[in-house]
């Protein structure tokens, strides 16, 4: 009997050792499964947060639509308003610069400068350009207006007393005017973006011949040759800590000239010239002393006659007293400059890095350019005559030199890029731009008539030439203006 006891007592503890072990069992195996389900459970939950909200997710694309339809309400509710400011315009002289009035939805609305502001009831501001009768993005005002990035983007805040607007947007090129001289808003949204680049030709900035590619080692910086800009003292070289950029980041952005510098045709006298080029200080003096006597008829608009044949140091001096005023009537104040080293590289990167450091032959002024008839003045190689001519046609190695903002070619019929002409060619252009070849040369930029669309584009670079004497029939000049 005890032996059975024994026995059963040993059956019952193995039986409850199996019975543990089933339980190990499925305690695992449940574990197991938990922890599946949660995997599988996360992989679900991400790729419903992935379907709601991802770049393409559900509530985004709901939120895009609400946005849409939101800007959509807003240019109709505009567009009908403008619709009816225009008729008053047309109808009874009330014009639609500077008028405010109210949307059926209880929304403020003002024109200004090409610019529409929509203020919603609830005190959301909204700003959208208006050009040719077209609206364009409609863009919410959430920005600290007082950053850079704000200010880059709102050109009509930085119109220069004595102008007003005239057409474009920021995107494609502001253009305002004092009723003859044009300039184009080039926006700067940091200070990162007010740099020198290397384009892919630049002769004589490090030695007398070769190309350079490295803009540290091949520019000693930028002149202005002046000694203050809206009075602030300058430097005679600046760099990112120096006022010219200072005044330019605090602004957010400059005024460049739409075209090329140049003389009214109404005279239509000849620009004083000589055949070729000249390092002659007794021939600088007497162009010198031409360009002083013609300074106040230096305008920046189309059909003008390019300044040419003048040294840097002359260009210099008539472009950093060309034109200034100080703030008035809400204008802000401004002061005319020549474009500098930098400027014409941030100029180059609005109008698109990539089309300016590359062949340029389709949109510039080049002597392998077939142009349509002459039906301008123009001026012939290395030649001072300057005439009408409406019979002549191109042919591919021609060298003339024509009215500012006129030259039309085979291709597509017009040279201007987001609304600035002649940046690759019709003159090569003095900037302020010093090269570490000599201190005593200064640089000339972009493409001309006597060049190669191919080589000479309109990021092209050259410091052979002394500042100081140095002329030639193919060399201008551009203004930008400075404002605060």
């Amino acid at each position: 009997e005890i032996l059975m006891r024994k026995n059963i007592l040993k059956e019952n503890v193995d039986m409850k050792k199996k019975l543990n072990e089933k339980v190990r069992e499925q305690k695992a195996i449940t574990l197991i499964v938990l922890v599946i389900t949660i995997v599988v459970l996360l992989i679900l939950a991400s790729v419903s947060i992935a379907t709601l909200t991802g770049e393409n997710g559900i509530l985004t694309k709901v939120t895009t639509a609400k946005e849409k339809t939101n800007e959509a309400n807003i240019k109709e509710e505009v567009k009908l308003l403008l619709l009816e400011w225009k008729m008053d315009e047309n109808l009874s002289g009330i014009k639609m610069e500077g008028r405010e009035g109210e949307t059926t939805s209880g929304a403020k609305v003002k024109y200004s400068s090409g610019v529409v502001t929509y203020t919603t009831k609830d005190g959301k501001t909204y700003t959208m350009a208006y050009v040719d009768e077209q609206l364009g993005n409609v863009e919410e005002d959430i920005a600290d207006t007082s950053s850079q990035a704000y200010k880059a983007r709102h050109p009509e805040k930085h119109i220069p007393t004595g102008f007003s607007y005239k057409e474009g947007t920021t995107s494609t090129g502001y253009v305002i005017t004092d009723g003859t001289n044009e300039f184009v808003w080039i926006p700067v949204a940091s200070e990162a973006n007010y740099e020198k680049r290397a384009g892919v030709n630049n002769w004589a900035m490090t030695s007398s011949g070769g190309n350079s590619s490295n803009i540290g080692d091949m520019v000693r910086g930028d002149t202005l040759g002046v000694n203050s800009i809206l009075g602030t003292s300058v430097t005679s070289t600046l760099d990112a800590n120096q006022p010219e950029a200072q005044i330019v980041n605090n602004a957010g952005g400059f005024w460049v000239g739409r075209y090329e510098a140049g003389v009214a045709n109404e005279a239509h006298d000849n620009i004083v010239g000589i055949n070729g080029g000249t390092s002659d200080s007794t021939s600088a003096n007497t162009l010198n002393t031409y360009w002083e006597e013609r300074k106040n008829d230096i305008v920046v608009k189309q059909d003008a006659e390019p300044v040419r044949n003048i040294t840097q140091a002359k260009a210099l001096e008539i472009a950093n007293s060309w034109k200034s005023e100080d703030a008035s009537n809400g204008k802000v104040a401004y002061q005319s400059g020549l474009i500098t080293g930098t400027q014409w590289d941030v100029m180059c990167d609005f109008i698109g890095w990539n089309v300016c450091n590359s062949d340029c032959t389709s949109w510039g002024n080049y002597a392998n350019i077939a142009s349509a008839n002459y039906e301008t003045y123009h001026s012939s190689d290395c030649a001072s005559d300057w005439k009408r001519d409406t019979t002549t046609k191109g042919t591919s190695n021609n060298r003339w030199i024509f009215t500012t903002g006129k030259f039309v070619n085979s291709s597509n019929g017009n040279t201007a890029k987001k609304n600035i002409y002649d940046v690759a060619g019709n003159v090569w252009e003095w900037t302020t731009e010093v090269p570490q070849y000599s201190a005593n040369n200064g640089v000339i930029r972009g493409g001309s008539a006597l060049g190669d669309g191919s080589d000479h584009l309109a990021t092209y670079r050259n410091g052979s030439f002394s500042s100081s004497v140095f002329t030639y029939w193919s060399i201008g000049l551009r203004f930008v203006l400075y404002v605060q």
